[in-house]
Formats: structure tokens, sequence, C-alpha cells
């Protein structure tokens, strides 16, 4: 009996492996791909395969996935971007940014980068970063940012980094910053009730 291995491939669209046509096949335990596109989402599989009864084992768990981004850097790695993002203004013109991360198949943060700038929305370089907020156990995060402006606009973004890369969301939100508050309660009324 001779084994060779088929190999598969989704195109590098991050869609699922294509099983209908290998890519290649290898007599070896080992296999390198013609350079891959970059930005692209790989995802490769692997079946076992007779060559003498033409049949392979079938299976679709062989797999493993490959992230290049436009710089052609493996980001593999990186986590999925927060969900569940808002902002609402507190006092002296502060916002509180709150988010939810739910962990899933994608590896998990390290932290968030949470950016607020006035004005357009964000381009979210490093300069626009206002607080870093460390990763922990539970799903409900949140920062207060201060500083900010009466009645100015500002958008708020939050992504999810470790020590692969940051994911690249741009969900933003908006608030207006009240420095102001509510105005203070005035001709309180009681009445006693039996």
């Amino acid at each position: 009996m001779s084994i060779q291995y088929r190999l598969y491939w989704n195109g590098g669209n991050g869609g699922p492996v294509d099983w209908t046509t290998p890519i290649a096949t290898v007599s070896g335990l080992s296999y390198s791909p013609p350079a891959l596109a970059t930005p692209s989402d790989n995802t490769f599989g692997v079946r076992a395969y007779n060559t003498a009864t033409g049949l392979d084992d079938g299976s679709i768990d062989a797999t493993c996935r490959i992230v290049l981004d436009a710089a052609g850097n493996d980001i593999t790695g990186r986590p999925a971007a927060p969900t569940g993002l808002s902002a609402s203004p507190i006092k002296s013109g502060g916002i509180h940014v709150a988010w939810q991360f739910v962990p899933g198949g994608q590896p998990l943060p390290t932290g968030f980068h949470v950016y607020v700038k006035a004005g357009s929305p964000p381009a979210c370089t490093p300069g626009s970063q206002s607080e870093t907020v460390t990763y922990g156990s539970g799903r409900n995060f949140f920062a207060n940012i201060t500083g900010g402006l009466d009645g100015t606009t500002y958008y708020v973004i939050v992504r999810a980094y470790n020590g692969t890369a940051e994911e690249p969301n741009t969900n933003a939100v908006t608030v207006v910053a009240d420095a102001a508050g509510p105005l203070p309660v005035r001709n309180l009324v009681a009445t006693a009730t039996r």
C-alpha cells in the first residue's frame, strides 16, 4: 500500500476549503505552496490518499489557516473585534465607553485600544488612542475618557489587540460631550400619603 497526501485550499478568499479538487499531491509530510496573495485568508486541508485503491480518508478535520495583511504579515493569531459598542456623556465633559467581547474560535485579546477623536470619523492612528483597557475575565468592558469639550461631537472606536496584531474594525459610535450636566431640580414638592 502506498500512501500519499492530497492538499486542498480555499483559494485565499476566507471561505471554506474546496474539497473537490486537490491543489497538490505529495508523498512526504510537508508542502510549500507558491507565494500567497496579500491580503488573503487561506485555509489548507490535507487528506491521506491510497494510490493502490484511489481512495482518500474523506476527512475534513486536518486543516490549517494562514491570514496575511496587505503588507504580507502573518496576522492569523489576531483577535476578533469587540461588539455592542456604546458611548454616553458623563460629568465634566467625560465620555463613558462600553463594549462586549465574547470569546469564540479566534485568539483572545491582550486588551483593547479605545480611540476617541473630535470632528470627522477617526482614522484610528496611534495618536488618536485615548485609553487602553486590559482584557480580563467576563464579557463587559468599559473606559471613562476625560477632557471632552462641552457640545463637541466625538467619534469612538474600540479595537481588540494581542501580540500578533490589532484587529482593524471601523465600527464607530458618536457622542456629544456635556460639561455642564443637567440643571438642578427646583420647586420640589412633597405630599404625605397613607
